[in-house]
């Protein structure tokens, strides 16, 4: 079993599972709600993480930002302008071009991160 993390703008964080990599698409179409996806590759402590955004969100008239996202991804030194709508992490894409599920240290390090953000003011 593979596993994703889904960060959506507001509301909590979950884990999200598919059981082979040809899933992944069709799990990040329905957890992101669009059916184009771009992705980034953010290097962590935890080794490095793909996040798969709306490819689209930004050009929308009233985009829906994800500040968690955003400041999940500056916690790990990647600088990101701006982030809108649902966010994914995967595992960091392998030297075939593949996205493996998050380790689990990858996906501690991912919920760890949205509670300390929910505990800001």
């Amino acid at each position: 079993m593979m596993r994703g993390f889904v960060l959506p703008p507001a509301g909590p964080g979950r884990v999200v599972e598919w059981t082979v990599e040809s899933q992944l698409l069709g799990v990040l179409y329905r957890e992101i709600g669009v059916d184009c996806v771009d992705s980034a590759r953010v290097p962590t402590p935890a080794g490095v993480l793909s996040m798969w955004v709306d490819d689209n969100g930004l050009l929308t008239d009233q985009p829906v930002f994800n500040d968690r996202a955003i400041a999940m991804c500056r916690a790990f030194g990647y600088n990101v302008a701006a982030l809108a709508g649902t966010v994914v992490f995967a595992g960091g894409p392998t030297s075939d071009g593949n996205t493996p599920g998050l380790t689990d240290d990858q996906l501690a390090l991912c919920e760890r991160l949205v509670e300390i953000a929910a505990a800001l003011p």
